[in-house]
């Protein structure tokens, strides 16, 4: 879900801490999985954007404006990859159909954004390849007995932290 452009996050992705190592960032990947036209609703992007940090929300409209946005239209199973810190947003999808869209992102164990964890139950994580198993091994394992797989992603997504 992405939020309108006033109330952009991801702010912690910015930091650097005095005399620290440098920050391993995440990279976000968005596939489409139908068609992304004009009318639903395609990721608007400001390119150069991760170039530019702002403190208070009430700053981005006036940065924005100033910027050169452009919607990302592309064919079913293409691939956006991007840095995380590069503007973005969501826009309206005003076609009768969903949009689906496939985002992962990659980033450091330790470096936590705010996601919640996903849930696996611990069955179908014991099932799943070597690989597999390495690639989830950070996530909510065996927490089925709480009832989170009864929830729709956006149901889950909106529980408290």
């Amino acid at each position: 879900m992405h939020l309108p452009l006033p109330r952009l996050r991801h702010a912690a992705a910015w930091l650097r801490l005095p005399g620290g190592p440098p920050r391993y960032l995440p990279i976000v990947l968005n596939t489409p999985l139908i068609d992304v036209t004009p009318d639903n609703g395609p990721l608007e992007i400001w390119p150069g954007g991760t170039h530019h940090y702002v403190a208070e929300r009430s700053e981005v409209p006036a940065l924005a404006a100033e910027m050169h946005s452009e919607p990302v239209l592309m064919p079913a199973g293409s691939l956006v990859i991007r840095d995380s810190r590069m503007w973005h947003r969501g826009t309206p999808n005003r076609s009768d159909a969903p949009r689906p869209n496939v985002t992962l992102i990659y980033s450091r164990f330790w470096l936590k954004l705010r996601y919640r964890p996903i849930p696996i139950r611990l069955e179908t994580y014991e099932r799943l390849s070597e690989r597999g198993r390495r690639l989830f091994r950070h996530e909510a394992i065996g927490v089925a007995a709480d009832g989170l797989h009864d929830l729709s992603p956006a149901q889950f997504y909106a529980l408290p932290s």
